[in-house]
């Protein structure tokens, strides 16, 4: 029995599947001439065996090839949400065109000096990418409207699916207006969301003490009684101007005549035979709430019904962006910090719409138990990109293990140009060390002779310096990452282009003294909620 003819048909075949598969490595440009080659060699070698076919091995080898190009493409793996990653552009120090982020709920950590880039090289980016991406987000913008700007002409780009709506208080008239406490759906998440205003209202050196605590009860006593009796006054302007206009007599009334909230008020109420006492509980709260009472931009915003603040409703989902002004942060951080609150307590895994918190210089509020909120919404699909001038503010606003608990969820790391010493010398900390090799030489003389030697020795040293990350470019990084096409890298990111940005516009048109007309009817609706007596 004659086997030439299986044997020349087993080696053509070999050939095709070679050449089929030549073309799968990462590289077009390796690829290309591989496969031109194969696709030669196996031809020359089909006109030898099977002249009568000898093109058939090539259009069989290009066939395989495009099948596993679109296999490698389209199958479900461990990737199966890359098919639609992260991408920063890369403009280089790194291998390919982009850093790709796999994991959109993995967190990204951006610490950089002013200057570094930050901005445009990565926040940016990373904001252009989640709305591409479809998620709801609630943004934070230190820098009046950059963020907010940028959000707005990012919506016909991407034909974002989602409403979006955005508040400035130094802009009125740039401002949706809505009431943030009509999402409250019971009176433990009131009660809680009460302390959270007050606390982020105390000096930063204030502890909260017998005359704070007594305080914040007369708050959530006055709180639940809005929210249970007159739910069309129960906004945080109304809470708050009835608190600062009402006598001790009448805040006493008022308290006493609801069950729950004379308990919230215990302290105070409890005090009533002293005068002093109950004047300093209340003095004490006065004085804590009154940068923000008597704002009456903030009384204007917080007061509308423009629209629901359930940003991850099923039914409406939204992009919120909130706009801060560094003259006033004082003023706008603790209602900033409220929203933010509000808007994390909406969470359930019965709500698991695609978030993204963007907080750009996010150590500019103190927002309760953040070191928690990275882990814990992880599981509800909300992500976070957080942005700071380095890891002191951080640990300045929130503590040394609390800075270590935020940084520890996450798993985008960037650290750009700073000369912040103590950075300097935590930064290298991050990556760890490598053995590296040492060399150094002796010589001696020894009569009319000389030697020399070569000691070669190992040691184990930070992978980066301290001055590596002082001698960084404006949008250039050193971080690290985790499902991503890179672990560790160095990069220069390209620079966010928004030059063409078309001006962010105007909700409404104010008339003259409208805002202010806004606040005396607050006061002449709470007037009427006095008791008698």
């Amino acid at each position: 029995m004659d086997y030439t003819c299986f044997i020349k048909l087993f080696i053509m075949i070999m050939a095709v599947l070679i050449t089929g598969t030549s073309g799968l490595s990462r590289k077009w440009y390796v690829n290309l001439p591989i496969f031109i080659v194969c696709t030669v060699l196996e031809t020359c070698l089909a006109w030898l065996f099977f002249p009568e076919y000898m093109f058939y091995p090539a259009v069989a080898s290009l066939g395989i090839l495009v099948l596993s190009w679109t296999w490698e493409r389209i199958k479900p793996s461990g990737k199966a949400r890359n098919t639609r990653p992260i991408r920063l552009p890369v403009e280089s120090g790194f291998r390919d065109a982009h850093l790709e982020f796999y994991y959109h709920y993995s967190n990204f950590l951006v610490y950089g000096g002013a200057g570094s880039g930050k901005t445009k090289s990565i926040g940016k980016w990373l904001l252009s990418e989640y709305m591409r991406l479809g998620f709801a987000g609630f943004i934070y913008d230190f820098k009046d409207t950059d963020y907010t700007r940028t959000a707005y002409n990012l919506i016909k780009k991407h034909n974002y699916p989602h409403k979006f709506y955005y508040v400035s208080f130094d802009r009125p008239e740039r401002s949706y207006r809505f009431n943030p406490l009509k999402v409250v759906k019971d009176r433990t998440e009131l009660i809680q969301l009460m302390e959270d205003i007050l606390l982020a209202l105390l000096p930063k050196k204030e502890q909260q003490n017998e005359w704070v605590a007594g305080g914040l009860g007369i708050l959530r006593g006055v709180a639940f009684r809005f929210w249970d009796e007159f739910p069309e006054y129960c906004t945080l302007p109304h809470i708050l101007a009835f608190i600062m206009t009402a006598s001790t007599r009448q805040l006493s009334l008022f308290l006493q005549q609801n069950l729950v909230s004379e308990m919230l008020a215990g302290a105070y109420l409890k005090a009533e035979g002293s005068e002093k006492t109950q004047a300093s509980y209340l003095s004490t709260l006065c004085n804590n709430l009154a940068t923000i009472s008597q704002n009456e931009e903030i009384a204007y915003v917080l007061s509308g019904d423009d629209f629901d603040f359930n940003l991850i409703d099923p039914e409406s989902p939204k992009m919120f962006a909130v706009s801060n002004n560094f003259s006033k942060n004082s003023v706008y951080a603790p209602v900033i910090s409220m929203l933010m609150t509000i808007s994390a307590r909406q969470f359930s895994m019965q709500n698991r719409i695609p978030f993204v918190y963007f907080l750009d210089e996010m150590t500019t509020v103190n927002i309760k138990n953040f070191e928690t909120l990275p882990s814990v919404l992880r599981e509800y699909k909300a992500a976070f990109v957080l942005l700071t001038q380095s890891g002191a503010k951080l640990e300045n606003l929130y503590g040394k293990l609390d800075r270590s608990s935020v940084e520890a969820n996450f798993g985008n790391m960037f650290l750009g140009r700073t000369k912040d010493v103590e950075a300097l010398k935590y930064y290298p900390l991050f990556f760890g060390k490598e053995e590296k090799e040492r060399r150094s030489r002796s010589s001696g003389k020894s009569g009319a002779s000389s030697n020399s030697s070569v000691t070669v020795s190992s040691q184990k040293e930070d992978i980066y310096q301290g001055k590596d990350f002082a001698d960084l470019e404006p949008g250039e990084f050193i971080g690290s990452a985790t499902r991503s096409n890179a672990g560790y890298f160095r990069a220069k990111l390209r620079m966010y282009d928004d030059k063409k940005e078309m001006p962010l516009p105007d909700v409404r048109v104010l008339e003259p003294g409208e805002v202010s007309r806004n606040f005396d009817r607050i006061l002449e609706e709470v007037y009427g909620l006095f008791p008698c007596g």
